[in-house]
Parts: C-alpha cells; sequence; structure tokens
C-alpha cells in the first residue's frame, strides 16, 4: 500500500522581532519563517522576509543550520543585511524557540515529527525503488535485444568459417587495391 506524504508539524512562535510560522520537520530540525512580510524589525530596520533553519544538539541545545541562518531580505533595498542583525536575529529567535521549547511539553510531538519525517522519506525511497525497478527492466529488455544481436552476429560468423572462413579484405577506397602488408 502507498504511502501517504504526512505534513509537517505547524505552529507560530512570538520573537522579540515579530510572529514566527515554525514546521517541525523531524525530531532535531525546525525551519523558522517570518509570518508576515515586511512586519519583522531588527534594529529599527524592518525585513521583508527571515527565515532561520534550527538543529537539536546531543545536549538538548538548538543551534543554526548554516553561517548564513538566518537568511533575512530587506525587500526593495539592496543594502547587504548586516551581521549584527543577523547575529540580533539569530539569539533572538534561538531563544524564543527554546523557551517555547521548554514551556511545552514536546516529547510527543518532537516524536511525531520525527515519525512524519520517516513516513514521507520511506514514501520517497518507496518512488525511487519503482523508478529503478522500471529501469532495471528497460535494461534487461536492452540486454536480451544485444544478446540475440550477438547471436545473430555468432551464427553468420559461424557461416562464413564453413565456407572456407572470412573473405579476403577489400579495399573500397576509389585507389582500388589493398597493400600487400594488410593481406
Amino acid at each position: 500500500m502507498a504511502r501517504e506524504f504526512q505534513e509537517h508539524i505547524k505552529g507560530t512562535l512570538d520573537t522579540p522581532f515579530g510572529e514566527m510560522s515554525f514546521a517541525l520537520t523531524s525530531a532535531d530540525h525546525v525551519y523558522l519563517s517570518s509570518k508576515t512580510i515586511g512586519e519583522f524589525v531588527v534594529n529599527r530596520v524592518p525585513y521583508y522576509s527571515v527565515s532561520l533553519h534550527l538543529n537539536r544538539l546531543s545536549d538538548g541545545s538548538w543551534a543554526r543550520s548554516g553561517f548564513s541562518d538566518p537568511y533575512m531580505t530587506r525587500g526593495q533595498d539592496p543594502h547587504e543585511v548586516s551581521r549584527a542583525a543577523r547575529e540580533k536575529a539569530y539569539e533572538g529567535i534561538r531563544a524564543s524557540w527554546e523557551a517555547f521549547i521548554a514551556g511545552q511539553d514536546m516529547d510527543i510531538p518532537l516524536m511525531e515529527a520525527e515519525l512524519s519525517n520517516l513516513n514521507n522519506e520511506i514514501r520517497r525511497v518507496d518512488e525511487e525503488l519503482v523508478t529503478a525497478r522500471g529501469t532495471v527492466v528497460e535494461l534487461e529488455r536492452h540486454r536480451e535485444e544485444l544478446l540475440e544481436q550477438e547471436r545473430r552476429v555468432r551464427a553468420q560468423a559461424g557461416a562464413f568459417t564453413r565456407r572456407g572462413g572470412y573473405p579476403r579484405t577489400q579495399d573500397w577506397s576509389p585507389k582500388g587495391r589493398v597493400p600487400e602488408e594488410l593481406q
């Protein structure tokens, strides 16, 4: 029976900069993004969008996935987001997430998120297996065609051998004859 895609556990989180949406994608990963466009303010500067991936560490704390997290844009403003704003947003969002987690009984939601993640991963692998099986069938069919061609060529070679061997090499070029060393 085919597995159904399972949605991630979703919710909202209040941060010092504005409200964010979150999606628990597994027991050790959460994706957070600004909920409303243009209302996420860091250091008195409004940002068009903000997103952040947090991974749970072995000690239970949460840390960013990469150096560029959080990803922040300022809409039409071409200026680069300052490192200070990025760090302030990261620290504030991470602290808000850890406080949210600490104030909730999260064991069951984290297990459900992991089960959802595993289900979706198994579903993806099942789809790849169907594709791979189709590829194997196609390759086996192609191999059989090649083996049949090989049998026909070997049969022709056997017929030449029974009639006294392969015919002499012929020069089909306009020059007319085969050099002695090739005969």
